[in-house]
């Protein structure tokens, strides 16, 4: 506040002190040099800066009166800067409301408040979509896409998916991080395929998103060795014993490396496996 008090009582002498140009040019030049300098050491923290500003606007100044209407110019050079300011100050409360709103509707899924979810959902990927918050529009349709799962819509989940995946194909730049997202969102894709009764998609997308895995983690990585495990339940639907066996035989000796012999994850794939042999 002191450096505000300065650079404006700065301005305020200078352009009294001009005899060339009127109050009103010195007010807005002079504004505009001293916000820039007190900007670049004072950080906006006051969303209302901007509408204070806009109220003394109409209070300063008038015909005739040049001082006031070089405090109106000034204040017109500090609205200005600060305009820009403010509305990324605004974008980022509305962010990390999003963000916690996204909790929230995470916690109604968990206490099965379905239809409380989606609404909350349906309000973050309005305000995402409007502010352009990527992220928050991936996390949204993530979301919204496990709690139609979660009550047996499997068509809006892939719906859901799918436009998770169009915005994470067109708005990232290609990478590991983009890679592995995508590589996530296939496989939910495929799982939603199959629980609505459609293997033959289900594998498909499972078997793209295997690919991605491979070709961002290596062979040898455990969510790799996961959708082993998910191919090879659906090519055991399919009465692919084989192929089955052969990925099944990949993906649960990386899983043991992984997390230890005895671990409760691994009984189900002790499970598939024995089944497989059982086949031969």
């Amino acid at each position: 506040c002191e450096k505000m008090r300065l650079w404006v009582d700065i301005t305020l002498k200078s352009s009294l002190c001009d005899p060339v140009t009127s109050d009103a040019e010195r007010g807005h030049d002079l504004g505009l040099k001293a916000v820039r300098n007190m900007m670049a050491e004072l950080a906006p923290s006051n969303a209302r800066g901007l509408e204070v500003v806009t109220d003394l606007l109409g209070a300063m100044g008038s015909e005739g009166d040049d001082l006031g209407l070089g405090l109106k110019g000034m204040m017109e050079g500090m609205a200005k800067l600060m305009a820009p300011i403010l509305v990324d100050s605004e974008k980022h409360r509305k962010r990390e409301q999003v963000k916690k709103n996204i909790v929230y509707a995470n916690h109604l899924k968990e206490t099965k408040n379905f239809d409380d979810a989606l609404d909350l959902l349906q309000e973050c990927l309005d305000i995402s979509i409007k502010l352009d918050l990527k992220a928050e529009i991936v996390y949204t349709y993530l979301e919204m896409g496990c709690v139609y799962m979660l009550i047996a819509l499997f068509d809006k989940a892939i719906d859901a998916y799918k436009k998770m995946l169009d915005v994470v194909d067109t708005s990232f730049d290609s990478g590991s991080a983009a890679n592995s997202c995508k590589g996530m969102i296939l496989t939910q894709i495929g799982r939603a395929y199959v629980s609505s009764g459609n293997y033959e998609l289900g594998l498909e997308w499972t078997e793209k998103s295997l690919a991605i895995l491979i070709a961002e983690h290596g062979a040898d990585h455990p969510a790799v060795a996961e959708t082993y495990m998910v191919v090879s339940r659906l090519y055991y639907m399919q009465r692919r014993y084989d192929d089955a066996l052969e990925l099944a035989e990949k993906g649960l000796p990386i899983l043991i490396a992984e997390h230890g012999a005895d671990h409760p994850k691994l009984v189900q794939k002790y499970m598939v496996v024995a089944v497989l042999y059982n086949k031969q």
